[in-house]
């Protein structure tokens, strides 16, 4: 029990992994937690069913906008899986269209959402936060136009939007005005927040990483390398699939890769949460035929955070793009700037919980706290991979891994957070 109880009120676009795992850990420390969000928490951002009864809390308050209604998207026993993909992206695309126009209409919608709960709930403290599907931070600054003064507001920031849609004049002008006019801000990791406090003037600020939650991998399930002596590789997480107009490849376009990958002879399981019928979903599945390759249809979260005990090691490939090149001539210097080097991701603290030590591009943030660990290493080409596969580094990796990735969790680290917000409060 913590030694003061917060009434917090969460507001977000859609449920996720980071939302989840904070709300549980404070939920479990006795303060009293509301989310209001857009879309349907049995949802999240990876399907239907992702979030099940058992995933969320009793004690969890949950509000809606109402731009998209529960019912709208309910699985019924006669949808197949793929039917109620169909109906889901129809209304995702409906809410992210409103969130790009950002007229009246959206945020009329949003304060009268936000007016109901707080006529019916005591909040102490609203913590709003956004991540890379977000056109704009507009959600937080109407918040912050209408409350300041009256509540105090924190700035959750997951993706730093100025890096997800660079050049966009409207983004950062937003940016600024979040960073600079709540009453505190978080981001994800040391290089983030000092990324951001040397371009704004924040008043109070944190990092606080994507922690995984403990809880989901007290059970290792057996490896897959005990019964045929192969090294299994796994990528856990989104992918995308370049438009024709672009000269290079977007950063997680990664099926050529994965193809190079398997070709060093590994088996590489792909669990890659991809929707029926998209355009990324048949671009991916063309894979299947390629030897060494494993690829999985869509799990529910708790199910794919234990399957992850199967593996030997986690990936974090991504395509350099025009970087590439500068990338194995130069090394990875050259990615100071890069906006995915300053990402924390929620996939290293889960591949690590699972007993995975990482292998990853040489993203700076990423590539630092691996090494600062001894949980893994960078590697610049599938080349250069392949030669890490054979040496015996891994081996240390491991051990790291089993012997210190607890401390990563949320449960060890949730203090961290509510000692920031008991500091706003007071």
């Amino acid at each position: 029990m913590s030694e003061i109880q917060m009434r917090i009120l969460y507001i977000k676009r859609a449920y996720n992994t980071r939302l989840h795992n904070q709300v549980r850990a404070l939920l479990q420390r006795g303060h009293e937690i509301t989310l209001l969000l857009d879309s349907p928490i049995e949802y999240g951002y990876n399907g239907p069913g992702q979030w099940g009864s058992q995933d969320i809390r009793p004690d969890l308050k949950v509000c809606y906008t109402g731009i998209v209604k529960s019912g709208q998207t309910r699985i019924h026993k006669k949808n197949s899986l793929r039917h109620a993909c169909r109906r889901l992206l129809h209304y995702r695309n409906r809410l992210l269209g409103m969130q790009r126009h950002l007229g009246m209409d959206a945020k009329g919608i949003f304060m009268s959402a936000l007016d109901r709960v707080l006529s019916g709930e005591d909040v102490d403290l609203i913590l709003s936060s956004n991540d890379a599907l977000e056109t704009e931070d507009m959600r937080t600054k109407w918040l912050i136009e209408e409350c300041k003064g009256k509540i105090p507001i924190v700035y959750e920031c997951q993706d730093i939007l100025s890096d997800c849609f660079s050049g966009n004049t409207k983004v950062e002008e937003t940016e600024r005005f979040v960073n600079e006019e709540s009453d505190g801000v978080i981001h994800t990791n040391p290089l983030a927040l000092e990324w951001m406090t040397g371009r704004y003037h924040i008043k109070k600020a944190t990092y606080f990483p994507n922690f995984a939650g403990g809880e989901y991998f007290r059970v290792r399930l057996p490896k897959l390398s005990r019964t045929d002596g192969s090294v299994h590789l796994v990528y856990c997480g989104s992918v995308q699939k370049t438009p024709k107009q672009y000269p290079y490849p977007f950063a997680r376009d990664m099926k050529n890769m994965f193809r190079e990958i398997a070709a060093l002879g590994f088996p590489l399981h792909l669990h890659l949460g991809l929707y029926p019928d998209t355009p990324e979903y048949k671009y991916y599945m063309e894979l299947k035929n390629f030897s060494n390759i494993h690829l999985y249809g869509y799990l529910p979260f708790a199910e794919m955070m234990q399957k992850l005990s199967r593996y030997d090691i986690g990936l974090f490939p991504i395509d350099l793009g025009s970087l590439k090149k500068q990338v194995e001539l130069c090394g990875p210097a050259v990615l100071a700037d890069f906006p995915l080097s300053r990402a924390d991701t929620s996939k290293q603290y889960e591949y690590t919980s699972a007993g995975l030590p990482i292998l990853t591009a040489p993203l700076t943030w990423l590539s630092m706290w691996l090494e600062e660990n001894n949980f893994g290493t960078s590697f610049d080409s599938v080349s250069h991979l392949h030669k890490i596969l054979k040496n015996n580094h891994i081996k240390e990796y491991s051990k790291a891994v089993e012997k210190d990735a607890f401390k990563f969790s949320i449960e060890e680290n949730i203090s961290s957070l509510e000692k920031f917000l008991w500091g706003i409060l007071n």
